[in-house]
C-alpha cells in the first residue's frame, strides 16, 4: 500500500471520527470553541453527510491486510537497514552526490617508475655487448684532453647500425683543459659516433705487462658497476659502485690493448706517446687503457657560457647534482676533482632542463673508507691539489694521521 493512500484513507477515517463525534451534544459545544476555523469551513457540513460507506472500510482493511504495513509498521524501517549494510547497495544509493576519493600515490615510486622505463635514462633496457679490442672502434674527431688523457669521438667499426644509446646522445666534451671551443654537433654526426673513447696516458712505456696499468688507472673505472669484477686481485680493496646512476657518467667497457696513435698525437700530447726522447727502452709492444663511454653533448661549464638559464633550470640540474653526490657518498666514493668542466650535460633541445652527470674519476677514492694513512710526504693524498678542502690541503704527515 502506497503512503498515498494511506494518507487518504487515515483523512477519511479522521473526518469520519470527527462528524460522528460531532453529534454529541457535548462536542457540539466544544468544537467551535477548540477550532473554530475548521468547524466553521466545513465541519458543519460534514455533518449533513452521509455515512461513512461500507466498502471503502472495507477497502481499507484489504490493502492493509495485503500489505502488512499496517500490522507491521516497523517492517519499512528494517529493509532500510539491510540495504545499508549491504556496501553495494549503498554505494548505488549515494552514487549522485558521492565524491571519490583520490588514491594516494608515492611520488618517488613514481619518478623511478618514469626514470626507469625512459631509454634515456636507463640505457640497460637497450643493453649489448661491447668489445675489448682497439680495433673494433672507429675514431672520430678530437674532443678534449687532459692532464692523464684525450678524448676522441667513437663508433663501432664497419657497423652502420644505431647504438643502444646513440639516440639520445649528442656530444662529448671533457675533462679540464678544453682547446677549442666545440659548436653543436649535427644530427648527423651525433648518429656517426655516438661513443666517446677516453685514451689514458701511459707514462711508464718502459715496463711490460698491465697491471701497473691497472693498479694505477683503475680509479678511472669507480662508476662502472663491473670493474669489481675486472679490477679483482688488481687494485687491493678498490670497491667500485655496485650499480648505475642516472647522475653519474654510463661507463660501458674498459680494456687494456695496445697504444693507437692517431695522426694528430704528435701535436698534442706528444709527451704521453712512446716516442718520447727520455724513454731508454721501449716494451715490445706498448700499451695503454681505454674506456668507452657514453657521448654527452656539453660540459657544464660551457653550457654557462652558451645558454640562458631560469629559475626552474638551476633548481632542477642542482638537484641531479647533489642526487649524484647523495649516491657517491652513500657507497663511499669520492670523486675529489669536482668541478664544472668535469660535470656532462646531455639535452635535445636547448629550451629543455639537461640531463646532468659527474665525470672524470681519476682522483676518485674508492676504498669503501673515508681515512687514508698519512704516516710520511711519500703517501698520496690523491685528488686535485687545487680543489682539496682545507683540512686536507694543511694537513701534516705522522703517525696515527
Amino acid at each position: 500500500m502506497s503512503m498515498k493512500r494511506f494518507g487518504k484513507a487515515a483523512y477519511r477515517i479522521a473526518n469520519e471520527l470527527v462528524a460522528r463525534s460531532g453529534r454529541a451534544g457535548i462536542f457540539q459545544r466544544l468544537l467551535p470553541r477548540i477550532f473554530p476555523a475548521t468547524y466553521n469551513l466545513g465541519i458543519h457540513v460534514v455533518l449533513k453527510r452521509a455515512p461513512f460507506p461500507r466498502q471503502n472500510a472495507l477497502r481499507i482493511a484489504r490493502l492493509a491486510t495485503r500489505h502488512g504495513r499496517l500490522f507491521r509498521p516497523f517492517s519499512s524501517v528494517i529493509i532500510e537497514r539491510h540495504r545499508f549494510q549491504n556496501r553495494d547497495d549503498w554505494r548505488r544509493k549515494f552514487e549522485p552526490i558521492r565524491k571519490e576519493q583520490p588514491r594516494s600515490i608515492d611520488l618517488v615510486e613514481r619518478i623511478k617508475q618514469i626514470f626507469g622505463n625512459s631509454v634515456r635514462y636507463n640505457e640497460d633496457l637497450k643493453s649489448s655487448e661491447w668489445p675489448n679490442r682497439i680495433d673494433s672502434y672507429e675514431f672520430g674527431e678530437f674532443l678534449g684532453q687532459g692532464c692523464n688523457a684525450a678524448v676522441y669521438s667513437a663508433k663501432l667499426s664497419n657497423s652502420d647500425v644505431e647504438l643502444p644509446n646513440s639516440k639520445y646522445s649528442i656530444g662529448f666534451n671533457e675533462v679540464t683543459d678544453i682547446l677549442a671551443e666545440v659548436p653543436p654537433l649535427s644530427k648527423v654526426t651525433q648518429k656517426k659516433f655516438p661513443l666517446a673513447i677516453k685514451l689514458m696516458f701511459n707514462f711508464e712505456h718502459d715496463r711490460d705487462g698491465d697491471l701497473h696499468l691497472w693498479s694505477s688507472m683503475g680509479n678511472e673505472l669507480a662508476p662502472y658497476p663491473n670493474a669489481a669484477k675486472l679490477l679483482k686481485g688488481r687494485m687491493g680493496n678498490f670497491q667500485p659502485l655496485p650499480a648505475k646512476h642516472p647522475n653519474v657518467v654510463r661507463i660501458q667497457t674498459a680494456f687494456v690493448d695496445s697504444l693507437k696513435v692517431l695522426p694528430d698525437a704528435i701535436e698534442r700530447y706528444p709527451d704521453a706517446l712512446h716516442t718520447a726522447r727520455w724513454y731508454e727502452s721501449i716494451a715490445s709492444q706498448p700499451k695503454t687503457m681505454y674506456v668507452v663511454m657514453r657521448r654527452y653533448r656539453q660540459t657544464l661549464h660551457d653550457y654557462v657560457w652558451t645558454h640562458h638559464r631560469n629559475y626552474w633550470t638551476g633548481r632542477v640540474m642542482m638537484a641531479q647534482l647533489l642526487e649524484a653526490c647523495t649516491y657517491l657518498h652513500q657507497h663511499k666514493v669520492s670523486q675529489r676533482d669536482m668541478k664544472s668542466d668535469n660535470i656532462l650535460l646531455e639535452y635535445d633541445f636547448d629550451d629543455e632542463i639537461p640531463q646532468l652527470v659527474i665525470a672524470d674519476f681519476g682522483c676518485a677514492l674508492a676504498c669503501d673508507n673515508w681515512q687514508v694513512s698519512y704516516e710520511s710526504d711519500d703517501v698520496s693524498l690523491g685528488g686535485n691539489t687545487k680543489t682539496r678542502a682545507p683540512e686536507i690541503a694543511t694537513v701534516t704527515p705522522g703517525r696515527n694521521v
